[in-house]
């Protein structure tokens, strides 16, 4: 029942998801695309930021927001990198 959240973020920059896709965790690990067809906004697509994070966060609550005791892993890329490996390896205090 828990639900798998992958996002990418600027590396530097807002703090907000530039793009954002919500999954069950039970499909981890699996492939994903992100792109601007699923940004948060049009004006902080993820195509205009060239250094990103990928985080990828399992939340037991199923809220986008972060919570003490959800596990999460992520990985520094450029916009457009394929094949990225994320291990969730970290747990949000």
């Amino acid at each position: 029942t828990d639900t798998l959240f992958v996002f990418a973020r600027a590396k530097t920059g807002p703090r907000m998801p530039l793009a954002i896709l919500r999954v069950q965790a039970d499909t981890f690990p699996f492939e994903f695309v992100l792109d601007d067809s699923l940004s948060m906004s049009p004006a902080m697509s993820l195509s205009k930021f060239s250094d990103i994070e990928v985080i990828a966060r399992i939340s037991k609550s199923g809220k986008a927001i972060p919570e003490s005791g959800d596990l999460q892993g992520g990985v520094f890329t450029r916009t457009g990198e394929s094949n990225l490996n994320i291990v969730i390896d970290g747990v949000v205090p």
